[in-house]
């Protein structure tokens, strides 16, 4: 199953929170949507992908990843089995994260970048377990994710849009689903059709 990445321009916010009334010093964290429902994402001319309400209903959740451009060395915080420094959630407008700041370098340097304005989009990497392909008239494809199987990483991106390579593969694994499926061709029920004049 292909791993796919989706870029979304999205503030990332900073938010302070106090767990109990005798906090002296509340928590700090990064928010941020990285799906919004029913958000057309253009990703060439002629293509567009959209994620519907209810993707994430069944989506494996057990081991998700903050990580700062998808960076395995930008590592921000980690959920694993509900439980950890990440908070992955699904409202009416779609799914969104928190993660809490630390004190490793990567944290403050994110947190720092965001409360500067150098950060301006969120991105997620799953896989799709199931979708919708509209072909359109004028030659258009709207893809719409039904389904999406499994999330691996969220975070902050300092650039949400494609970079070309990312688009060259989302452009041949569309391809590849848009072809039409090919039968194999059943030589000997062929021959006893015709040998036999039935339909």
């Amino acid at each position: 199953m292909e791993l796919i990445r989706r870029n979304i321009l999205q503030p990332v916010e900073l938010l302070k929170r106090s767990i109990g009334e005798d906090d002296e010093q509340p928590k700090e964290y990064i928010r941020g949507y990285f799906a919004v429902y029913n958000t057309d994402y253009p990703m060439w001319d002629g293509y567009i992908e959209r994620i519907a309400p209810g993707a994430f209903n069944n989506t494996d959740i057990s081991d998700v990843v903050a990580l700062f451009n998808h960076d395995d060395d930008m590592l921000l915080g980690r959920l694993t089995n509900g439980k950890g420094t990440l908070s992955i959630g699904f409202d009416e407008r779609g799914g969104y994260f928190e993660v809490e700041k630390n004190e490793t370098t990567a944290s403050k340097d994110v947190y720092e970048n965001i409360r500067l304005g150098n950060i301006q989009g969120c991105s997620f990497a799953f896989t799709v377990s199931s979708e919708e392909i509209q072909r359109n008239e004028d030659g258009s494809t709207i893809i719409t994710i039904t389904g999406v199987k499994k999330l691996y990483d969220v975070g902050p991106v300092v650039n949400p849009a494609y970079k070309d390579t990312e688009v060259e593969a989302a452009k041949r694994s569309i391809a590849q689903k848009l072809q039409p499926e090919v039968k194999p061709v059943n030589h000997e029920l062929n021959f006893l059709k015709l040998k036999y004049n039935l339909k």
